[in-house]
């Protein structure tokens, strides 16, 4: 199946093609472009919209499949429902859809018809679509997490956090620093990813910050699927959605506030071997409940397509970059 891939330049949108990707006989295609609005961004307005609807007519794939923003330089209404009409089925995917910022948009690109099927990413119900659209979790390759068997009595760092550890968690993050938090700071580079999954696959627990970007919801983030991945005990704060997709207690952990977190790292680290248990279990769950074959196939379920189209012998990726001066 050939799928076409419409992504900003954020560092964490490969995710989601490398997944496709990861599928038997899958190609991929994508088109990068700036979203920050600002003075020089080299293609924007009808431009930017030429520019995308002539790459995907000429690839003519069978899936297109949108990752933006919720504002600044984004593609128009128009263009997506010029593609859904002219080019192939589309989805749009959305990371953040349980943030109110987001919703005035998911909600005009409803009523313009843009696309076949808008996906929440972000796990939790608190969206505008949630009983028309799907709702589902951050899919990754799983290919990234080879190093998640060893033991954690093996592993040599027992409190780890990968991630953007700026803004509005800087405070508690600092807080855990003095108590043994070993941080790895999120960089710009997509090829930094297995750097990434390589750290969380040393240590034995982490911790997530399962705010939304205005801090006004919680929901599911995708370091949620990637502790499951590595095998890494998740530290999750108490009553976030996670709980509508894993059981705390038994899949991962739940903290009231940074010193119950700090309680429950002094706890783990002396019990190595109940801290593997819970990671076993969420690891298996994420890896047969929300693996890319299971992910897209409740896609491609919901796109009513009934048989993949095989258009390749090999697994694929090509980009089209958009020219950034």
């Amino acid at each position: 199946m050939k799928a076409f891939f419409i992504t900003t330049t954020t560092n964490e949108t490969h995710k989601h093609h490398e997944s496709f990707a990861s599928l038997p006989g899958n190609e991929v295609k994508c088109y990068v472009y700036v979203h920050a609005q600002r003075r020089g961004v080299p293609v924007n307005g009808a431009r930017l919209d030429a520019e995308i609807y002539a790459a995907a007519q000429a690839y003519a794939p069978d899936l297109i499949v949108y990752i933006g923003a919720c504002g600044g330089n984004v593609p128009s209404v128009s263009l997506f429902q010029r593609l859904r009409k002219d080019v192939a089925p589309t989805v749009h995917f959305c990371s953040d859809a349980s943030d109110a910022p987001w919703w005035p948009l998911l909600t005009a690109y409803e009523k313009a018809r843009c696309f076949s099927l808008q996906v929440a990413l972000d796990g939790s119900d608190n969206w505008p679509m949630r009983d028309s659209q799907l709702t589902a979790l951050t899919v990754v390759e799983p290919a990234f997490f080879k190093n998640a068997q060893t033991r954690h009595s093996e592993r040599p760092m027992i409190f780890g956090f990968a991630g953007n550890a700026g803004g509005r968690r800087a405070n508690s993050v600092k807080q855990l620093i003095a108590s043994g938090l070993n941080v790895r700071q999120r960089d710009g580079r997509e090829d930094s990813y297995k750097e990434f999954a390589d750290f969380l696959c040393k240590c034995r627990i982490t911790i997530n910050f399962p705010d939304t970007g205005s801090g006004r919801y919680m929901h599911v983030k995708g370091r949620v699927i990637e502790a499951g991945y590595c095998g890494v005990l998740l530290l999750e704060r108490r009553n976030s959605p996670t709980k509508n997709w894993f059981t705390p207690g038994v899949d991962y952990v739940e903290y009231d506030d940074i010193n119950h977190a700090k309680t429950l790292v002094a706890y783990y680290a002396d019990h190595p071997e109940e801290a593997q248990a819970i990671s076993d279990r969420l690891r298996a769950r994420v890896t047969s409940e929300h693996g890319p074959t299971v992910f897209w196939g409740r896609v491609f379920d919901r796109l009513g397509f009934t048989k993949e189209p095989q258009h390749c012998e090999r697994n694929s990726i090509d980009k089209i970059v958009e020219r950034v001066s």
